[in-house]
């Protein structure tokens, strides 16, 4: 089934066929799944390359296919089928415009503060921030688009796992930077040291406290061992391509 509106007809039918005839699901499910993956991939990048209300139609299609698939994905592992959906509280505002030469982490940020606002039925939310020295910042990257399960490491010269880097190029671009607070206003939070583009959704704040953020026994960093420092000299590269000039083949 290659249309994301046959789903509720022609998947449901056959799911019932094959409730009816006793035999297990699963197959059919995954094939599905691995199509609805194929299409969440190519409207993706059809929604950077489109503009207008050509967009529009295509960011509908997109919604409707990644509640499919996660549709699917829930039948398969019997956990509720909802789709997974956060909004954003609030946006970053920056002094990074381009991905281009942008600090890889926020300890090598020298450009100055940058400054979380907060959304109208969110502000309430900040009371007692103001007590913490430094912050998490979750956001959704949203410049980013696609993933591979192998990535080229800023910090390194050959690909590495995406689960084992910091790369933007994942399955869900969710950042985590820490960032240290300046001040904390009635509708936005100022911060300094961050790594994230202006403009970037931001979907929560939580407060960092050593205790809890920071391991008791000794730390062993990977493949990062050796390579780290590296991101006081590297800064971000045309390596992977930002959604709103297209998408990285």
């Amino acid at each position: 089934m290659e249309h994301v509106r046959d789903l509720r007809s022609e998947l449901m039918l056959k799911l019932l066929l094959i409730d009816r005839a006793g035999r297990d699901p699963a197959t059919l499910l995954r094939a599905q799944r691995s199509i609805l993956a194929e299409t969440e991939v190519r409207l993706d990048r059809q929604s950077s390359a489109s503009s207008g209300f050509e967009r529009t139609i295509v960011l509908s299609r997109l919604a409707n296919a990644r509640a499919a698939l996660s549709f699917v994905e829930a039948l398969l592992d019997q956990s509720p089928g909802e789709p997974v959906v956060y909004r954003s509280i609030g946006v970053v505002r920056s002094p990074h415009t381009s991905l281009e030469g942008m600090p890889l982490q926020p300890i090598a940020d020298h450009a100055g503060v940058s400054c979380i606002e907060i959304g109208e039925p969110y502000r309430g939310c900040l009371i007692d921030l103001d007590g913490f020295s430094h912050v998490w910042i979750v956001s959704h990257l949203h410049e980013s688009t696609g993933w591979t399960a192998t990535v080229p490491a800023f910090l390194d010269d050959e690909p590495r796992g995406t689960f084992a880097t910091r790369s933007p190029h994942r399955p869900n671009p969710i950042g985590l930077s820490l960032a240290h607070i300046v001040r904390v206003d009635p509708d936005s939070v100022v911060v300094a040291g961050t790594d994230l583009l202006a403009g970037t959704p931001v979907l929560d704040l939580k407060p960092y406290v050593p205790l809890f953020d920071a391991p008791g026994e000794d730390v062993v960093a990977g493949w990062f061992e050796g390579r780290a420092e590296r991101v006081f000299e590297r800064t971000s590269d045309g390596r992977f391509t930002p959604r709103s000039r297209g998408t990285l083949d």
